[in-house]
């Protein structure tokens, strides 16, 4: 586990997700579901994900991880699904409202973006809703483009995707450290 450098405010730690942490990454996703208004919060079929980590996120190609506060509270996650042999899905990048404006949310785009490419993946997609504007504004900065043709979750009316080797990740980056996806 390590800390989150750069950061003034409470130290954040980033690590693997356990098949313990279900309940709580549940949790942190319906908040950011129902704070949003996105249809509802959690649905069985969309968030299937959830109950199945191991299944969804397999290593070493595949990766979930929670950010959590040193109270041990998980604050937010992320992870990379496989699709294929080349591309892979960046699902359930979500933050409770504590972390949103520190540079956490790019730092865990770019560390997943990082073990996407360490994992030998050259495509990378992903679904998101209109209102998560904050969100897309950095996906756009990081050189993803939009794709119309795409869109599997219902609650997810924009997809994006991006060839890896596109990427651009700032010259500075705010850094997540852990001994997991990102190193």
């Amino acid at each position: 586990m390590g800390n989150l450098v750069d950061s003034p405010l409470s130290p954040v730690r980033v690590r693997s997700a356990s098949v313990a942490d279900q309940p709580e990454i549940k949790r942190v996703v319906g908040q950011v579901l129902e704070e949003f208004g996105i249809c509802g919060g959690l649905n069985p079929q969309q968030d299937a994900d959830l109950d199945d980590l191991a299944g969804w996120y397999p290593p070493p190609r595949g990766v979930f991880e929670v950010i959590e506060d040193d109270a041990g509270r998980i604050l937010g996650c992320g992870g990379v699904h496989p699709l294929d042999e080349a591309s892979c899905e960046l699902r359930k990048l979500y933050f409770l409202p504590e972390l949103r404006g520190r540079g956490i949310g790019s730092a865990m785009l770019d560390r997943l973006v990082k073990f996407a490419r360490q994992a030998g993946f050259k495509r990378m997609e992903l679904e998101t809703a209109s209102v998560l504007d904050a969100a897309i504004a950095i996906y756009e900065a990081r050189g993803f483009g939009e794709v119309t043709n795409k869109r599997d979750v219902a609650r997810c009316d924009r997809a994006f995707e991006i060839d890896l080797n596109e990427y651009r990740a700032p010259a500075r980056l705010g850094k997540l450290e852990s001994n997991s996806a990102g190193q």
